[in-house]
């Protein structure tokens, strides 16, 4: 993921978190351009990239596979069949990796 730019964050944690300060949903599409801007990515591959219909199927895929394991939100991670959901689950996430065996 490309981070340069965002204080070594990676480009989508910049758009949660920016995102997360923005009251209306109406503005996020802003937000999105805003940060890919700020690392120099190509606005115009991500947006057009977005209406291709591969990438649709794709993500509609992928989004029936999350919500089937229960994902209801944004941020949803998995190891194994346990769901961290949340900013404040990372602590346990990171706690849960650093346990787990190779």
């Amino acid at each position: 993921m490309h981070r340069a730019n965002t204080g070594k964050q990676p480009i989508l944690t910049c758009c949660l978190t920016r995102c997360g300060s923005k009251a209306e949903t109406s503005q996020i599409s802003g937000v999105v351009n805003e940060v890919l801007n700020d690392v120099e990515v190509p606005q115009n591959n991500i947006n057009n990239a977005t209406q291709d219909a591969g990438i649709k199927s794709q993500l509609a895929e992928v989004t029936q596979n999350a919500v089937d394991r229960g994902c209801f939100g944004s941020p949803t991670m998995f190891v194994g069949t346990e769901m961290f959901f949340g900013k404040d689950s990372l602590s346990d996430l990171e706690w849960r990796l650093g346990t787990q065996s190779p």
